[in-house]
């Protein structure tokens, strides 16, 4: 049920804690103003064997950029460990992603597209088993168009624009911004994830488009 004639349940499918902070936030602060946001990572980021201390960091970061931590779902699947080497089955991704929007009862969904804007293999697993569970769900009819859309990868160069690129993106109905404030939550966000906050991650916040601008396109 919806909350509201207006509000809508709104999933956002990501592969590690730290994504959100690092590709999504224009869209998470904009979208959590009004609707209702839901956060699915597939992963919790065990690379390096810290996925319990990652799972309490994607709380903290989420805290800061949709309040309700209660929404935020973290998975520790044996067929879905962090690494981007590991293949990640599309149908079982498919599978976890069509279970959480039953029970969650989704309007929609944002996701990484086939190039995962880093290009990691765990985000573009993301987008094709999101792709398929959509397929599956507009098939049986159960949604014949369920709207989903996944955040545009850009070119090297357009990537490290940073605020001039969202100065040079017009305004649309498949675009969001990070004002002022919703930056200065970005910096908070990824600050909370401390075990990854190393110096090229800094210098990512510090230069990418994805800080300043999201744009969407749908699957």
């Amino acid at each position: 049920m919806k909350q509201s004639a207006d509000q809508l349940r709104v999933g956002l499918i990501i592969a590690h804690p730290d994504d959100e902070a690092m590709f999504f936030t224009p869209l998470m602060r904009t979208l959590s103003r009004k609707h209702h946001v839901f956060v699915l990572c597939l992963s919790n980021g065990n690379y390096e064997g810290l996925g319990k201390i990652r799972e309490k960091e994607l709380q903290e970061s989420c805290s800061i950029l949709v309040s309700d931590v209660k929404d935020v779902t973290v998975l520790d699947d044996e067929l879905l460990q962090d690494g981007p080497l590991n293949e990640w089955p599309s149908q079982h991704v498919a599978d976890v992603v069509i279970r959480y929007t039953r029970e969650h009862n989704l309007d929609m969904l944002y996701t990484f597209d086939k190039n995962g804007v880093s290009g990691h293999n765990n985000h573009k697993a993301t987008f094709h088993g999101v792709k398929v569970a959509l397929n599956s769900l507009r098939e049986k009819g159960e949604q014949s168009e369920f709207p989903a859309y996944a955040l545009i990868s850009t070119s090297i160069w357009q990537k490290f624009l940073g605020p001039l690129d969202a100065l040079l993106t017009g305004e649309k109905d498949d675009v969001f911004f990070n004002d002022l404030v919703g930056i200065g939550h970005t910096w908070k966000a990824m600050w909370a994830h401390w075990s990854q906050f190393v110096w090229f991650r800094i210098l990512f916040l510090a230069f990418s488009r994805y800080v300043y601008v999201n744009t969407f396109t749908p699957i």
